[in-house]
């Protein structure tokens, strides 16, 4: 193709296009591509053959591959910069985001203590994060002395209770997991089984059965919708006291409970009483063969100062203008019992396996239908914050084979 170029006087002593830009004009017109129609095309204007008083000049088609090139190597570059660095953002992003949303712990790194604990399952700080939600609010059950407690949905959907330890109530990773191996050695229908615990990055979690009807406190405060009849208080006073009796008897080493009231009383499907919040803290003092130095713990927990006294007081709570009628001789014999708990001598006190066995005694003189729980009872008010009703998945002990110490046999047990 032939290319004529009519010049435009740049200045006065030129009438034609100096070499530079003859070059430029045929750049621009060989860049040209004629678009597909159905006569021709598509064609590149590739090269020109110059006329005139340019014909003589001599164009190196390299010299124009060589700028073409330039020009893609930098767009390329230019690309490539701007895909790394987007996903180069993008990647800081998503770790900030992450670091945002991990819930806090207190250490990342620790020197872990491995320790085999039958019975029991260590679970991961992570699955605490998702059985509660990352510890939202919503989930949360209550708080204690101990920390706060969460309702959490294991993997398996099985509902648990979480008792998240706070900064001041953390032991020494060793005192922990022997608190664990003690309660994983506690087997006993009227106490709250654990489930497992979470030993990571700071943390010191204690994983319970979750009871679906909440504490005994729920169920006696005004607000409670539902009620519960004499009959049946007598078998949650009952359940209680045969869980402290397995706490100081069978125990190894004993228990004693010392914060017996209703919040620690909870609950499950069919109403059974189950002690909670007992721990290492609460072991039975040792005492020697005379009953005043350090050589064994004692087994003889008659007159024990602090639960009997306080199972009397959870004795008291339970009865109000609300528990229906009831045989006059069942709460006499009842009230006497609890009485007796308050003595201020140790010795006027009645030992806890004659607490159970009186209250055997009374429920046998009640009406059979007084002491059968009815499943249509409302448990408690929905602004209680232990209303979080379980479903058929939630953990059972009832399985756990333990001891009932139903009255009728005394158990003998050499001292530890």
């Amino acid at each position: 193709m032939h290319l004529k170029l009519f010049p435009m006087f740049i200045n006065p002593h030129s009438n034609t296009f100096n070499f530079s830009e003859v070059h430029r004009i045929r750049g621009v017109l060989t860049s040209w591509e004629l678009p597909l129609t159905d006569f021709f095309g598509p064609y590149e204007l590739l090269n020109f053959t110059l006329l005139g008083p340019y014909s003589n000049m001599i164009i190196d088609p390299r010299r124009m591959g060589i700028r073409k090139g330039i020009l893609a190597a930098i767009i390329t570059g230019a690309v490539a910069s701007f895909v790394i660095l987007s996903a180069t953002v993008m990647l800081l992003i998503t770790r900030c985001l992450r670091h945002r949303d991990r819930p806090p712990s207190r250490r990342h790194s620790s020197s872990k203590i491995t320790m085999k604990i039958d019975g029991v399952r260590e679970f991961t700080f992570k699955e605490m994060t998702l059985a509660t939600r990352n510890f939202d609010s919503s989930t949360q059950l209550g708080r204690g002395g101990y920390g706060k407690v969460y309702r959490g949905i294991l993997s398996d959907d099985t509902i648990v209770a979480i008792k998240r330890a706070e900064e001041g109530s953390l032991q020494g990773e060793k005192e922990f997991l022997t608190e664990i191996e003690l309660l994983s050695r506690l087997h006993h229908r009227n106490l709250v089984s654990l489930v497992g615990y979470c030993d990571e990055e700071g943390e010191q979690m204690l994983v319970y059965e979750f009871m679906p009807n909440g504490t005994l406190r729920d169920w006696l405060c005004v607000k409670a919708k539902g009620s519960l009849s004499f009959g049946m208080r007598l078998q949650i006073a009952l359940g209680s006291a045969k869980g402290i009796l397995y706490l100081h008897n069978e125990a190894n080493p004993p228990i004693f409970h010392r914060d017996i009231k209703a919040t620690n009383i909870l609950l499950d499907s069919n109403l059974m009483a189950k002690v909670a919040d007992f721990g290492l803290s609460r072991l039975a003092p040792l005492q020697d063969d005379e009953g005043t130095g350090p050589s064994y713990v004692s087994t003889a927990v008659r007159g024990t100062p602090v639960n009997l006294a306080h199972q009397a007081g959870l004795m008291f709570s339970i009865i109000d203008s609300r528990m229906g009628s009831y045989p006059s001789e069942c709460i006499e014999r009842f009230l006497a019992l609890a009485l007796r708990c308050c003595y201020e001598k140790q010795d006027k006190r009645p030992a806890m396996l004659e607490v159970v066995r009186e209250l055997e005694n009374i429920i046998k003189i009640m009406p059979a239908a007084d002491t059968i729980f009815s499943p249509s009872a409302a448990p408690y008010s929905d602004q209680s914050p232990s209303s979080y009703l379980t479903r058929d998945t939630s953990y059972v002990s009832s399985s756990v084979i333990g001891s009932d110490l139903s009255s009728g046999v005394v158990p003998t047990i050499a001292p530890r």
